[in-house]
């Protein structure tokens, strides 16, 4: 059992260091915070959110949340890459979850389709990306669920540190 805690643990860390690169800082005048954006991945961003007809500042502070811009992060549920695609919905789109540029496109056009499902409101389409759009359909409503309520506060929080509206 320690040895497989060892091995978990080192292959945290592995992932963690595979993680470090080149940083852009993406700040706005007025905001205390910077956040550390990797190059080229935030170009993938920026293009991801201009195919989508996004704003810059709300596929960054999404993808900023799922993964810190790992490309390799891989959640326990199987969620991939930047934008932490589920291999199924990767598909669905037409993009390889692995391939950093395509994730961002990809999670781009995911976050576009669920705000044109919910009326264009922000604060649905990021409880659908993060909960499922049956969830937020059953409701309405940012489902009543602690980790989506939270998810949907800290990324609006970070858009609009960026800038956003």
């Amino acid at each position: 059992m320690k040895r497989l805690l060892c091995l978990a643990l080192l292959g945290s860390c592995a992932s963690a260091l595979a993680c470090e690169h080149q940083s852009a800082y993406v700040t706005t005048a007025g905001t205390k915070q910077a956040y550390s954006v990797p190059q080229p991945y935030l170009s993938y961003a920026q293009e991801g959110a201009r195919r989508a007809g996004l704003p810059d500042q709300l596929l960054i502070a999404l993808i900023y949340h799922e993964s810190r811009f790992c490309a390799s992060a891989v959640s326990p549920k199987g969620a991939v890459g930047l934008g932490q695609l589920m291999p199924g919905t990767a598909a669905e789109l037409g993009v390889n979850p692995y391939d950093p540029r395509q994730n961002a496109i990809g999670s781009g056009r995911y976050l576009r389709r669920q705000l044109d499902r919910f009326g264009g409101r922000v604060d649905l389409a990021l409880a659908a990306y993060n909960a499922g759009p049956n969830r937020v359909a059953a409701c309405l409503c940012v489902p009543n669920i602690t980790e989506t309520r939270n998810y949907v506060e800290r990324i609006l929080a970070t858009y609009r540190a960026l800038g956003g509206r």
